[in-house]
């Protein structure tokens, strides 16, 4: 079990309610301090988590839902071109997260916002090179105790087929 909070996590300590969006037992969502446009809201695990990986299966869960649920919001009230659903975890410390509390950030974009996200794609390596590299991610997947034929569909989940492209 993680620590409920941690000393010098400003994410653990007391948190103004006025910048509160959401507020349930397991998770809180506030508007940032540090924005990247207006209406980024970051949804905050109550335990302490560093990373995606560490959070237990329901409470990713019902992150993702709440962050769904807050996205809606934001969407009404604020127009805008585009919305970004983005977390880091910062595995090495190299400095990707100021602030070592897994959250998830909802940003609102705009044409013309000046946020730069690169991607700096390389071309595809083709399917025989994609192929070795989603073997070892499945040999990985066995090694995690992941079934074979994936995880049960959650209750009333849309089940669909895979594709290669």
């Amino acid at each position: 079990m993680p620590e409920a909070r941690k000393p010098g996590c400003p994410f653990c300590g007391d948190i103004s309610p006025g910048v509160v969006v959401y507020d349930d037992p397991l998770v809180y969502a506030i508007v940032s301090q540090r924005p990247i446009n207006d209406y980024h809201v970051l949804v905050i695990p109550k335990h302490h988590y560093e990373q995606f990986i560490d959070l237990p299966d329901p409470l990713a869960a019902h992150l993702f839902v709440v962050a769904k649920h807050l996205s809606h919001a934001v969407r009404q009230v604020r127009p805008m071109d585009a919305i970004c659903h983005l977390s880091d975890d910062d595995i090495t410390g190299a400095g990707y997260n100021l602030v070592r509390h897994y959250k998830l950030h909802i940003i609102p974009r705009h044409v013309g916002d000046r946020v730069v996200i690169n991607w700096n794609r390389d071309p595809d390596p083709g399917e025989a090179a994609r192929s070795a590299l989603a073997a070892e991610i499945r040999s990985a997947l066995a090694k995690l105790g992941m079934p074979e034929g994936g995880l049960p569909a959650a209750g009333g989940a849309e089940q669909r087929t895979t594709s290669t492209k």
